[in-house]
């Protein structure tokens, strides 16, 4: 059953990448980087400024190794993304089988796992999450199954590797190496020394490189989200709301019933193997990373969080067959209803998703990946482009960015940081030939994402309508109507 669920988990991706062609922005910023380091000109966004902006350097140079020899590498690194999926799914199957010596708790997380709307969209977006959902699997199954010493090379690997493909796997570090601190009371010195060996050279070369190994995208979006944040509280219920993968008022409300006696139960179950302990811990732990900080959560970021969770509701249904919680029991209905219950919810929300994905891929090609198109064939080589999203416009327009969110514009931070008319001062200071803007946000004096005033007065205004003139304008109707001032822009260039 297990490497039919893989099959099945493999050709839902392919089948979504296929009807949706779903990409994400920020996969442009980082094949932008991938680009130029192939071409010769540096790991930069913008050619001459030494900024890395991206947070996955392992997977930039695996589509500059792409690009290199010809090969196109979103295509390329999706297809390896799906099977890295289906390599995660079969790993964890077979820790369940081992683990319950049930089939039904492979089934269950099959599905979770398998068949998620947002597993499978983040799997074929271009990102590089699907890699760190293996490596992090390969790092927690070596600890749980092992011990983070007893093969530090099935640990330390992996681990090094996670933590150069997305620097917050280093909790899983922190989780796998404090765990077994307190179950044996050694430190696990072979296992680290491994991974540090492996990350290494990334620390030193980018401090040589660029001046520091902190990518740069980690402090602009502190400044430009995190302190405009006033509460926790909405990243809270974004995270609670992603543990049942359905959405809709009741049908996730129906899922929840399914899944939160199992995931409870899961957490108690994993607590009394000393070993397991790693699932909850890092569960929280990357529960508490996400919301704490106050961060503006991308879709991108859920599928670590939802990794140990999911597994732990499988675990969790496994022990609800095999014997009752106290006086709680199990109903031998409820064996057969809570699979089909989530698994018809999925392939229903999953077929509503992937309409919807291919709805917006649809405006981004025909919206943003036509501005910078326009501006690649109406401007000089040389115009500088203010702008906030760089990935589609930033790749296909191939002129000098500012960036508005700062990720590979440092100066821009400082901005962001005081907040009310940064975009005015902007303008002041650094003069873009070119503004990419929308126009509803302008009307609403609102940052998109943050809310902060870009304007800190009506004087800011009128000098921007002064010194800047409409050139062009992209839009499309064909989106959700919440989304609609989100696809609508116009090009200024300045008078």
């Amino acid at each position: 059953m297990l490497a039919t669920l893989v099959a099945l988990a493999v050709l839902v991706r392919g089948c979504f990448w296929a009807v949706t062609g779903a990409t994400f922005e920020d996969a442009y910023i980082s094949l932008r980087y991938a680009e130029n380091l192939a071409n010769g000109l540096g790991l930069v966004y913008n050619p001459g400024q030494r900024v890395f902006g991206a947070s996955t350097p392992l997977y930039v140079l695996f589509l500059s190794g792409l690009t290199y020899i010809g090969a196109p590498a979103l295509t390329v690194a999706k297809f390896f993304a799906v099977m890295a999926d289906g390599a995660t799914l079969w790993l964890w199957g077979r820790f369940l089988l081992r683990r319950t010596g049930r089939a039904e708790a492979v089934l269950f997380l099959g599905l979770l796992f398998g068949l998620s709307p947002l597993m499978v969209q983040v799997g074929v977006s271009g990102m590089e999450t699907a890699f760190a959902l293996l490596l992090l699997t390969l790092v927690l199954l070596g600890g749980i199954e092992a011990g983070a010493e007893e093969r530090p090379l099935a640990v330390g690997i992996p681990l090094g590797l996670l933590a150069l493909v997305r620097p917050e796997g280093a909790l899983a570090g922190l989780v796998v190496v404090g765990l077994h601190f307190r179950n044996t009371g050694r430190l696990p010195w072979r296992t680290a020394l491994i991974a540090g060996l492996l990350v290494l050279p990334w620390l030193v070369s980018a401090t040589l490189y660029y001046g520091t190994p902190v990518p740069h995208s980690i402090p602009a979006k502190a400044a430009a989200y995190n302190l405009h944040r006033p509460s926790p509280l909405p990243n809270l219920w974004d995270t609670l709301s992603q543990l049942a993968p359905i959405r809709g008022p009741w049908s996730r409300w129906l899922v929840t019933l399914v899944l939160l006696p199992c995931l409870l139960r899961g957490v108690v179950e994993a607590w009394r193997d000393s070993r397991l302990r790693a699932l909850p811990l890092l569960f929280f732990a990357w529960w508490a990373y996400l919301v704490l900080p106050k961060t503006l959560l991308f879709t991108w970021y859920y599928p670590p969080f939802l990794l140990a969770p999911f597994v732990l509701a499988a675990l969790g249904f496994a022990a609800w067959m095999r014997e009752p919680w106290g006086r709680w029991r199990l109903p031998e209905s409820g064996r057969v209803l809570a699979p089909v219950i989530l698994g018809v919810g999925l392939v229903f929300w999953l077929g509503y998703v992937g309409l919807g994905a291919r709805r917006i891929q649809r405006a981004e090609n025909g919206v943003r990946r036509q501005i910078g198109v326009w501006l690649r064939e109406n401007t000089p080589e040389d115009a500088l482009i203010a702008m906030e999203p760089i990935g589609y416009i930033g790749y296909y327009s191939r002129r000098p960015v500012l960036d508005e969110v700062g990720l590979v514009s440092p100066e821009l931070v400082p901005l962001n940081r005081a907040g009310a008319g940064w975009f005015a001062e902007m303008l002041r200071k650094y003069r873009p030939d070119y503004v990419v803007e929308r126009p509803e946000f302008l009307r609403k004096n609102a940052t998109l994402n943050s809310k902060v005033p870009m304007f800190a007065n009506e004087n800011d205004r009128r000098e921007f309508e002064h010194n800047y003139e409409k050139a062009a304008e992209f839009g499309t109707p064909d989106v959700p109507k919440h989304l609609l001032p989100d696809y609508q822009f116009a090009i200024y260039r300045r008078r």
